[in-house]
């Protein structure tokens, strides 16, 4: 599946956050579009875990330890929550795949 990734301007070409890992002022990038079922990072990152899960609430995907510059996730099309969780800060952004 293919989506993309929503943030204040739908035409973006990204979705832009502080960086949850190390805390600091540097920007992490989810890069559009979502291809083959990969959401794919700007960057290396390393989390305590990310977690998935739909419109619903319904948790769809969850991994711990994480530290990679891409997620391999199989989802239906539809609107998606992706929760980045450090030690220090927790942050969650719209996907979509179509």
């Amino acid at each position: 599946p293919k989506g993309i990734i929503e943030d204040i301007n739908p035409n973006s070409s990204n979705c832009s956050f502080l960086d949850v890992a190390t805390n600091q002022f540097e920007l992490l990038k989810i890069l559009n579009p979502v291809k083959n079922g990969i959401l794919k990072f700007n960057k290396k990152i390393d989390l305590e875990s990310i977690i998935i899960s739909d419109i619903n609430g319904k948790l769809v995907f969850k991994t711990t330890n994480f530290s990679n510059d891409n997620i391999k996730v199989n989802l239906k099309a539809g609107f998606y929550f992706v929760k980045f969780i450090s030690d220090f800060n927790v942050k969650t952004v719209k996907i979509i795949f179509n």
